[in-house]
């Protein structure tokens, strides 16, 4: 989408107030992230400082934090599903991947991240990479076909659709390539 477009779609006229505001459309798109991103951020490191201190602490509890976070986002009126919607577009896109956003490399992010990591088998490091790629298509995907199959009228209970995210982020992260 062009600056144009985006101009266009936000109901203004003006291409060059968006980027003297933003610089370009790649920095529009990080301060969109981040701005949905950031309350999820302090969530997800107040949690894990929780999490450092309890020994039942499992890669179910790390991983239901992400997808509950992220799950607030369908019933946000200020442009939750839209947000959630544009992370699936991105964690797909060759041109702007999430995984290169800095949202992603934010610390509760990385703190997360690196809190799953210690529940992985022995992940070649060759793969890991992709590993994380898939987790994060997975994810983002799975909130995008949850929203389409509503808006069929398919009325799947928020909490089965929750489990079942989880269960598949789960097997994403233990399956072992033995």
């Amino acid at each position: 989408m062009s600056l144009r477009e985006v101009t266009a779609a936000a109901g203004q006229r003006n291409v060059s107030a968006v980027v003297y505001h933003f610089g370009s459309k790649t920095e529009l798109l990080e301060c969109v992230l981040e701005r949905h991103s950031e309350p999820m951020q302090l969530a997800f490191q107040e949690e894990l400082s929780r999490m450092e201190d309890d020994p039942k602490t499992s890669l179910r509890s790390c991983i239901e934090l992400l997808v509950r976070a992220m799950a607030v986002k369908l019933d946000d009126p200020d442009g939750g599903r839209h947000y959630l919607s544009l992370c699936a577009q991105l964690a797909a896109s060759p041109d702007y991947p999430l995984t290169e956003r800095r949202c992603v490399r934010a610390p509760g992010n990385l703190a997360l991240t690196q809190k799953l990591v210690t529940y992985a088998p022995q992940i070649p490091p060759l793969l890991f990479p992709f590993r994380m790629m898939r987790f994060t298509n997975i994810m983002s995907l799975s909130f995008v076909d949850y929203m389409r199959l509503s808006s069929a009228g398919f009325q799947i209970p928020r909490e089965v659709f929750i489990e079942e995210l989880i269960v598949a982020l789960m097997q994403t992260v233990t399956t072992s390539n033995a």
